[in-house]
């Protein structure tokens, strides 16, 4: 008995030690522990603080939005139809311009143009003969100087044919002894009919021209009247 007494004196010893060092150390750790929250009502206070928050458009901002485009879009047409009328404008005024000045260009010339001068060859004749003839007494003297700056000539007359066929009439070149090809004209009425040549020129200088006539069908004439030249500027 006396044994064990040390012994069990020691053990209660250490239980004792071993009671005051679990409440010093140990105990105020679990205490502040238990003070903790728990981690599971932690997480969702987190998650909420890092989450961004929704955010909603009210319907009435919107409509005022949309209200305010409108007006833009309104006020950005009335302009582009504004452009379009002053650009409408001003095409007219310049399409007004250059009419007015090609009017004006145009009738310059024709104030200062010359009228057409005639030349008399013949007041009538005729001939039945089926080849080119020269009709006298229609020689008539014509200088291209006494007509400075004229453009073209033309041989017009009234002509026809007795019963049938065709009646031709030319001017003759005599000085030349050639033809005024471009002179010639013709008809198969039977009636005194005017015509008017192609338009030609003559040789330079002063030449003599006689008119000439023909039959198509021989012994049927062909008259001449009021043969003349026409001098255009």
């Amino acid at each position: 008995m006396r044994k064990f007494l040390p012994v069990g004196i020691a053990l209660l010893a250490a239980l004792i030690l071993a009671a005051l060092t679990f409440r010093f150390f140990l105990a105020p750790n679990q205490e502040e522990n238990s003070a903790l929250p728990p981690e599971s009502s932690q997480t969702p206070a987190v998650e909420e603080l890092t989450q961004p928050v929704p955010t909603s458009t009210p319907i009435s901002e919107i409509s005022n939005q949309v209200a305010t485009l409108s007006d833009k879009v309104n006020k950005i047409d009335s302009t582009v139809n504004d452009l379009k009328s002053r650009v409408v404008v001003l095409e007219s005024k310049q399409n007004t311009t250059p009419a007015q000045t090609s009017t004006t260009t145009t009738n310059t010339p024709t104030s200062t143009s010359k009228a057409p001068v005639y030349i008399p060859l013949a007041a009538s004749g005729s001939s039945s003969a089926g080849d080119w003839a020269n009709i006298s007494g229609t020689v008539a003297t014509i200088d291209t100087a006494d007509y400075p700056g004229y453009t073209s000539m033309q041989f017009e007359a009234n002509i026809q044919i007795f019963q049938q066929g065709t009646a031709f009439a030319r001017m003759g070149n005599k000085t030349d002894g050639t033809a005024v090809l471009s002179s010639e004209i013709y008809t198969t009425s039977t009636s005194y009919t005017y015509i008017t040549s192609s338009k030609f020129t003559l040789p330079a200088g002063k030449k003599d021209y006689q008119l000439q006539l023909k039959s198509l069908v021989a012994n049927y004439a062909a008259s001449i009247q009021n043969a003349r030249v026409k001098v255009n500027f």
